[in-house]
């Protein structure tokens, strides 16, 4: 919310891409490794999900369309000469 107001979706978008390129600034000053889980299908094993619950082990790769986006934020990053590791 701002100003006791819902952001719409294109706010939302706005922010969430810039606390990414923050987060990342921030992980290249340190020397970190950023990793991302990107398209992760989680939990495709019901029997393994109801015998051991949820996030073990039990995910595959998504078919998502994400990789012209995030080629625009690794951009984003190595032109500033900020990319993390």
């Amino acid at each position: 919310m701002r100003n006791a107001k819902q952001l719409d979706q294109a706010e939302i978008l706005k922010f969430k891409s810039a606390m990414l390129i923050k987060l990342a600034i921030m992980d290249h000053s340190k020397g970190w490794t950023q990793q991302f889980h990107i398209g992760a299908l989680r939990n495709n094993s019901s029997r393994r999900m109801t015998l051991l619950g949820p996030d073990t082990g039990f995910d595959s790769i998504g078919d998502f369309d994400i990789g012209k986006h995030m080629s625009k934020f690794f951009d984003k990053l190595d032109c500033e000469n900020k990319l993390p590791k």
